[in-house]
């Protein structure tokens, strides 16, 4: 079961990647994300709520998003390409 979840999350990732339009720097995926869209990088996705507020999350293998308001941004995730995707509930 875990090999098929694997895969599955695999599946997701690869679908993450392709389906991308036009790739943001980390600075200019921020300013998106203050006005209220949603960017994301492989597993990772950002937005704010309602009340302006960053969340950060992370695709986990059960193909949910683990959804955190960071004190501080990975300096891993100021490497990546971002993208535009649909904005999600929190």
């Amino acid at each position: 079961m875990e090999e098929g979840q694997q895969r599955l999350y695999g599946t997701a990732l690869e679908e993450i990647e392709r389906n991308k339009g036009e790739e943001y720097c980390y600075d200019d995926a921020r300013e998106l994300v203050d006005q209220g869209k949603t960017v994301a990088s492989g597993s990772w996705k950002m937005q704010v709520d309602d009340q302006g507020r960053l969340w950060l999350g992370q695709l986990l293998i059960d193909l949910s998003y683990q959804w955190m308001m960071p004190t501080y941004i990975p300096p891993v995730l100021l490497l990546k390409s971002w993208h535009k995707v649909t904005r999600v509930q929190l």
